[in-house]
């Protein structure tokens, strides 16, 4: 006989091979039946739940109902109908709605007439005799009576009904008048719709308070009753959505309601799928139940799922052979499987070098990419020392990576920062830090040989193993800072040097016009003429780059007030009445209807803008023709708007509208005047107001330029204040 090494025999390795077959097959139905366990507590628990969420989504809407009546004076039968028809077609489990006063002996006819006066002739309280016919309710203390209730289709025979008169109806009213909280009843019968179908009957007290009372304690004054059909609810649970296994093809789910004695009653049972099915070969299968409880109003119920499943077994009469031959073939996949996943194994170290290669070259190809960007890279653990830094910060900062990485960010700050330092470190781990993560900033920096740069600072975070580093991208902007501050220098003198003599000349001019108008050829007084409006351009244009500079550094002053919004506009239409004429101009204003309609602004940069867009609108229209400002209120905002019937604005010109010196027709603005930067500044100004400037095109071709300002509030001022 052939052997293996070390002599063992094959019937030895058989053997030892149906063991191993035999140990993991065990193991393997082990894990399965736990996990089918599992699954099943989990389709379960999910059941539950749903369940408990529908049953008290109906007890909410209830007690949304009870609330609704505490808080009203009266609530007649047209609002409980208005109320509460959304909320009962929200859910198939509502049979009825229904409202329940508590009504004393001598008050019962004062309701049996209310009810009739409302459209129901021969409404009378009643209750069931001991064969089942509706009789009239016997005379009693107090009646329990459905008064409202909706809907009223296919719920009549229950209008009147006095529920204190059944006693499973009125141990429920007993128990939530005692407790003043909603109590459940146990199953029932309904006196309408389907009898066979149990329902439960949840009342909720409407707890009003007592005027006449002494001490004006809360009294039940009736109740709101939701009658719940249970099988309704059981069929809006559909355990296909929970289960992931096909071994859970019918499901058995059975509602209970626990008994103060340990017992509990049987509610009712739905099959999923609903087709009854008989399972064959019993000793193939077996039942496994999950039972969770449930708690509603004052009532504890028991859901209990269950479902059959197949074992996994093997049949009793195997023959040895045929069961070895399982056994060894089991074993021959599983070493062929060991084989596969040896091989996987040596495919996967395969790749993972691939991948160590790849990601190492890639992270020297970061390195390079690091190492040459255009812009300075640093960064710095929380407590501020540095971790890296490339070769663009060593020119920048003239240190080498070696001098600088281990040290504190401080020693590239200037001596006047540096005791700011930790406090700004501080602020980064703290709420609001979205104020200084990633927002570029202007900071001062100092080089190794102790000159002084400006620094252009973004900062961003980022984790690495858990712990925050911040990532410092800059750029040296010093040369650039010098050119701004040269040429804001340059417009700024160049303007103000110009505005002298400019005001002088106009003065001049002006004064030749107007004294000496009668001894000059017409040739002469056009020339006059021109030179006077080229120097009115040119001052307005030395006014609005001076305004452009302003804005460009902030330093463009608002004093904001509150402002009636009609008296801006009469300001902006009374100051554009003279140019109106004198362009022949037909210029009127509409006013908005509120005279109190306030808004928080600056009137003189206000009226800068309107004056800029009537003056547009003047310019640019035919002659008699007409300008219109209009005020207007649109949600929480003041629109002003001028209309003109000029030309317009082609809307491919729209998106350079608002920039500088934007100008539609080049030539036509010389000829009428204009700087091209009225509408930049117009707009800048609204933007500080926090509205918007804009223009469209009217269905009667008019063009209308406006801008919108919010309406005033304290909140607003306030917060400005701040």
């Amino acid at each position: 006989m052939h052997r293996y090494p070390l002599n063992i025999p094959i019937s030895t390795a058989v053997i030892v091979g149906l063991l191993i077959s035999s140990l993991v097959f065990i193991g393997v139905k082990h894990l399965e039946e736990q996990k089918l366990k599992q699954e099943f507590n989990n389709i379960t628990l999910n059941i539950a739940k749903d369940f408990e969420k529908e049953i008290n989504t109906q007890l909410y809407t209830l007690k949304s109902i009870a609330t609704f009546f505490e808080t009203a004076e009266f609530v007649d039968r047209y609002d409980f109908y208005t109320l509460v028809t959304p909320l009962y077609k929200r859910s198939s489990a509502f049979q009825a709605i229904e409202w329940i006063p508590i009504v004393p002996f001598e008050e019962r006819n004062h309701y049996e007439s209310f009810a009739i006066s409302d459209g129901f002739p021969g409404f009378r309280f009643i209750e069931k005799s001991p064969k089942g016919a509706f009789i009239p309710a016997e005379k009693k203390e107090v009646y329990y009576p459905v008064f409202y209730l909706e809907p009223y289709q296919g719920n009549e025979a229950a209008l009147g009904f006095d529920l204190g008169s059944e006693s499973t109806r009125l141990s429920a009213i007993n128990e939530a008048l005692k407790s003043n909280a909603a109590s459940a009843s146990s199953p029932v019968s309904l006196i309408q719709g389907d009898y066979s179908k149990p329902a439960t009957l949840v009342f909720v007290p409407i707890s009003k308070k007592a005027k006449t009372s002494p001490d004006k304690k809360n009294k039940v004054s009736g109740f709101i009753l939701g009658v719940i059909k249970l099988d309704l609810l059981l069929d809006g649970i559909s355990p296909d959505k929970y289960r992931r296994s096909s071994e859970f093809k019918h499901i058995n789910i059975t509602l209970f309601e626990n008994n103060d004695d340990m017992s509990r009653t049987f509610i009712t049972s739905k099959n999923y799928p609903k087709e009854n099915v008989s399972p064959a070969g019993n000793t193939k299968k077996y039942t496994i139940r999950n039972t969770q409880e449930i708690k509603f109003a004052d009532k504890s119920w028991q859901i209990v799922i269950a479902s059959n499943h197949y074992q996994y077994f093997f049949l009793p009469n195997l023959k040895p052979l045929f069961a070895s031959g399982i056994s060894v073939l089991f074993f021959i996949t599983l070493i062929a499987h060991l084989i596969s996943i040896m091989k996987q194994k040596d495919r996967a170290e395969e790749n993972l070098e691939i991948k160590t290669a790849s990601l190492i070259s890639s992270e020297q190809s970061l390195q390079a990419i690091v190492e040459n960007m255009a812009d300075g890279l640093i960064t710095i653990n929380k407590e501020g020392v540095i971790e890296s830094f490339n070769s663009t910060a060593e020119k920048i900062f003239g240190h080498t990576s070696e001098q600088i990485i281990g040290k504190n960010v401080s020693i590239l700050m200037p001596e006047q920062f540096q005791s700011e330092q930790s406090h700004y470190l501080q602020q980064l781990s703290k709420p609001g830090r979205e104020k200084i993560i990633d927002v570029g900033r202007e900071v001062g920096g100092l080089k190794s040989d102790g000159t002084l740069v400006s620094i252009d600072l973004s900062l961003s975070e980022i984790n690495i193993n858990n712990k925050p580093i911040f990532v410092g991208i800059f750029r040296d902007i010093t040369e650039r800072k010098k050119l701004e501050k040269m040429k804001n220098e340059f417009i700024s003198t160049v303007s103000h040097e110009l505005r002298t003599p400019l005001t002088s000349i106009r003065g001049a001019l002006s004064i030749i016009i107007n004294k000496s108008e009668d001894n000059f050829s017409d040739k002469t007084k056009k020339m006059l003429s021109t030179a006077e409006k080229n120097s009115k351009r040119l001052g307005e244009l030395i006014n609005d780059i001076l305004d452009m500079e302003k804005l460009d550094a902030g330093m463009l002053s608002f004093r904001k007030d509150v402002l009636n919004a009609n008296t801006v506009a009469k300001a902006a239409f009374e100051a554009g009445e003279g140019y109106a004429k004198k362009h022949n101009i037909m210029l009127s204003i509409k006013l908005h209807p509120s005279n109190d309609l306030m808004i928080w602004g600056d009137e003189r940069r206000l009226l800068q803008v309107c004056a800029n867009l009537l003056s547009n609108a003047i310019k640019f229209s035919p002659e008699n023709s007409p300008v219109k400002i209009e005020v207007s209120s649109i949600e929480n905002v003041v629109r002003f708007t001028v209309f003109d019937h000029g030309e317009g604005v082609s809307e491919s010109f729209r998106s350079q509208l608002f920039e500088r010196f934007s100008q539609a027709d080049s030539s036509d603005t010389r000829q009428r005047g204009g700087t091209g930067l009225g509408l930049n500044i117009s707009r800048a100004i609204i933007e500080k107001h926090k509205g918007k400037i804009d223009f469209y095109r009217t269905t009667d071709k008019q063009t209308a330029f406006y801008f919108e300002v919010p309406i005033y509030s304290e909140k607003q001022e306030n917060k400005e204040h701040l």
